[in-house]
Formats: structure tokens, sequence, C-alpha cells
């Protein structure tokens, strides 16, 4: 285990990660930039590689500061190869205005090394230095079970794929809402995942759920005693980077990750053309509720 850690710490030294960046609006406007990292979790196809990965969620940020009031005007992504023991500088870490924990096809519980490390590093590297962090998925789970008191598992209801309905908590229609009214009680997003989390720390808070699975997002405060709290992260058992674009996250991303889950047994194949046919009849709703969700992170971080 100690020779792993050393040669993790030479790789930080020594790597360089991926660059994505996107103008947000008229390139002769000069305003703040928007720096994240981002923390590879998935090398593979389709849901990898991380450079893909990314791009997805660029997409979403850029989409959703689009269609709001904002003074940024860049965002710049570092791209990390966590899964194969990357993970961004302690300057890195220090520069950047929030992380990304995307999915991933490993399970939170898994016991390899760089999910062990990860595992440690967000309570490191994120909780304990209040680092604001958007997590999806793999992230979402992990997040929750990074803490003593958190646990992911197995989805007790089986494998979830495509388009699912998550009912919003008080504190979901607060810090899930794009807009000043919290009268949005449910949120229509896109799904592909065998894990959930089961239980929450005592800092976190359920934004939303349904009957399979209940607890669909979070949100996270520190455990500093201040009056009024700002949360440190929100996470999402839903991706709503598959709804950046139609073509490259509904039909190259969320369709092949779920015709996997159809060949692996995950999902039926009668379940599999009924979740193609809704995810493409629904992206209108799914698009709206993706970007808004995003802008309501966004701004809740200080991001927008």
């Amino acid at each position: 285990r100690r020779l792993t850690r050393r040669k993790s710490l030479l790789s930080i030294l020594m790597y360089t990660p991926i660059t994505l960046e996107e103008s947000v609006g008229d390139d002769n406007t000069i305003g703040k930039t928007l720096e994240l990292l981002f923390i590879g979790c998935e090398a593979k196809p389709p849901y990898g590689p991380y450079d893909h990965t990314a791009n997805l969620f660029l997409q979403l940020i850029v989409r959703a500061l689009e269609s709001c009031a904002t003074k940024t005007t860049k965002v710049v992504m570092q791209v990390y190869s966590t899964s194969q023991g990357n993970f961004p500088s302690k300057d890195a870490l220090e520069k950047c205005d929030g992380v990304i924990l995307p999915g991933s096809f490993n399970s939170a519980y898994d016991e390899e090394e760089w999910v062990l490390q990860l595992k440690e590093w967000i309570q490191t590297e994120l909780v304990a230095k209040e680092r604001q962090t958007f997590g999806v998925c793999f992230g979402h789970q992990l997040y929750a079970h990074s803490y003593e008191q958190g646990q992911a598992t197995k989805c007790g209801a089986g494998p979830q794929a495509g388009l699912k309905s998550s009912t919003l908590t008080e504190d979901g229609k607060k810090w899930l809402n794009p807009g000043s009214s919290n009268d949005e009680d449910s949120l229509n997003l896109y799904y592909t995942h065998g894990d959930m989390v089961e239980k929450l720390p005592p800092q976190a808070s359920k934004l939303g759920g349904n009957e399979k699975v209940p607890i669909q997002s979070a949100v996270y405060f520190p455990d500093s005693s201040q009056s009024t709290p700002k949360p440190i992260a929100i996470t999402l058992q839903a991706h709503p980077e598959f709804a950046c674009d139609r073509q490259l996250g509904m039909e190259k991303t969320l369709n092949e990750i779920m015709e996997v889950m159809k060949s692996r047994g995950d999902v039926s194949e009668e379940d599999w053309k009924q979740a193609k046919e809704d995810a493409a009849n629904e992206y209108e709703a799914v698009e709206k509720d993706s970007i808004g969700v995003m802008i309501a992170i966004g701004k809740t971080f200080g991001w927008f």
C-alpha cells in the first residue's frame, strides 16, 4: 500500500491534465473565468474516455451559463485520469473554483486502490477544506460513502435506466430550483445506475427521491458551526450531462450505456426499448430540467 501511494504522489508531480475550455457569449466580452477540476473516474466508452465525459459537463455548464445572466465568459476544465491514479496537485486545488465528481462503471464500495484513495481524498481534500463539489452518479454515491455514517449499496429495486422522476423535498425545492420561486415539485432526468446511496451522513440533507431510489440527490454542509452554513457539495444520482446535447449526450452516451446494460442483462429487452423511446420523446423536458438544475447548482456555488 505504501509503494502504491508513493507512485501516486510521483504521478501527481509529473502528470499533466487535459485542458478543455469554451467561451460563453460574445468573444469580445471580458469577464470571469470559471476554473473547474474534473476527476475522471471512467476510461472506457461509452461513458468514458475522460475527455468525452468532461466535455458533456462542459457543454452542460456552458448551456446553463448562456441561459442566465452571468459575468462568467469562459469555462476552463482540467481533466484528470483519476481512475489511473492521477489526482490534482495542491496548487491546482487552491486555484480552482470547484470540483466535478462524475460517474463510473465502478462501485463506491469497491476495494480497488484508486477507489479507496479517492474515497480518502474526498474527505481530506474536499470535505475538510470545504471545496465546492458537484457529484453525479458514482460521484454521488462515493461522496456519501466517504463519510463514516454514509453508505452506498446495490439498488434494491435493480438497475435503473432512462427517464426517471424525482420528487423534491423542501430542501430540494430550495437548492435545485434555478428561479426564486420554489414551485417545482419534481425533476425529470436521465439515469443509468445499479447502485444507490442508502444512507446519508448527518452533514447531508436529502433533496429528492422516488419509491425505488429514495435518495436521488443530496446537499452537504461543513462541520463548522456557522449560523447559516453554505453547501460544500450537491450530488445527484441522475446524469444531467446526458441532456447537454441530443446527439452527444442522449444518443451517443445515454443510449449506448443503456445498450451495454441490456447486453449485461441489467435491463430487459422490453425495458430497454421503452427507456430508449421515453428518453427520445421527452428530451426537451429533460433538457429543461437538466439545465435548470445546473443553473441552480452554479448559482449556489457562485460559479455563475
